[in-house]
């Protein structure tokens, strides 16, 4: 199947200005326990939706959990220990309990931000990351 490419942000419509929205955004990554590069790099002033993973190799060793953040600050998106790893299934993901934290769920900032998974300890925990996002809304 062909795929097709857009700077966007993409919006869809009908009335210019009663009905247009924008198009939900989705990126996914393989991801390990023991890695915490994703691969995911959500644009500058989005808005993050919803956020899960889905274990396929449950997490193990001292500790099952994971936490949410940029390249720059692990635990921008979630608490160090808020995404849990010791079940196979979906696991939905959500900001910590404070308003900075709700903030960047719902405008990520003025640059481009790298997702990182990092783990409590290294194990052999498999999963697949996905990132629900609106695209440049600027919430801010």
């Amino acid at each position: 199947m062909g795929s097709s490419t857009f700077s966007g942000p993409i919006k869809a419509g009908s009335e210019r200005a009663d009905n247009i929205g924008f198009v939900k955004m989705v990126q996914s990554a393989n991801v390990t326990q023991a890695a915490t590069t994703t691969g995911i790099i959500i644009p500058a002033g989005s808005h993050i939706i919803s956020v899960s993973l889905f274990v396929t190799v449950v997490w193990n060793g001292a500790a099952s959990t994971a936490g949410l953040g940029y390249s720059d600050d692990a635990d921008a998106l979630t608490a160090a220990t808020a995404i849990q790893g010791n079940a196979l299934g979906l696991v939905s993901v959500s900001p910590t309990a404070s308003a900075a934290v709700a903030g960047r769920w719902i405008d990520v900032g003025t640059t481009d931000r790298t997702l990182i998974l990092t783990s409590g300890n290294t194990g052999t925990g498999v999963g697949v990351l996905t990132v629900e996002y609106a695209q440049a809304m600027d919430l801010t």
